[in-house]
């Protein structure tokens, strides 16, 4: 058994980190390119119903991850929506109490 140092034949440790790290880095190209797209238009239906149901937690959490894709995805008007939509929202508990 022959070890990776001066051999010829081997592939050295540099170029298995090279290797490794393309990998990982088109692994992860593919995983970002086809990543499905957050449904805005659905999640604002179901935000819609949670706040007609009565279930406000239930609402501010979806508000949350659909802020949260809005970020990710860098969709300033869905960022826009759900900051309108959050002080309305406050503005109607304030006025309830």
């Amino acid at each position: 058994m022959g070890s990776l140092q001066g051999s010829t034949k081997g592939v050295s440790m540099r170029e298995l980190a090279f290797l490794l790290i393309m990998a990982c880095a088109l692994v992860a190209g593919l995983g970002a390119s086809t990543a499905k797209p957050f449904d805005y238009s659905s999640a604002w239906k179901e935000i819609e119903k949670l706040q007609n149901d009565g279930l406000p937690k239930s609402m501010a959490a979806k508000v949350d991850s659909l802020y949260a894709a809005a970020l990710r995805e860098q969709k300033t008007d869905q960022i826009r929506l759900q900051r309108f939509h959050m002080a309305a929202w406050f503005r109607t508990l304030w006025r309830d109490c």
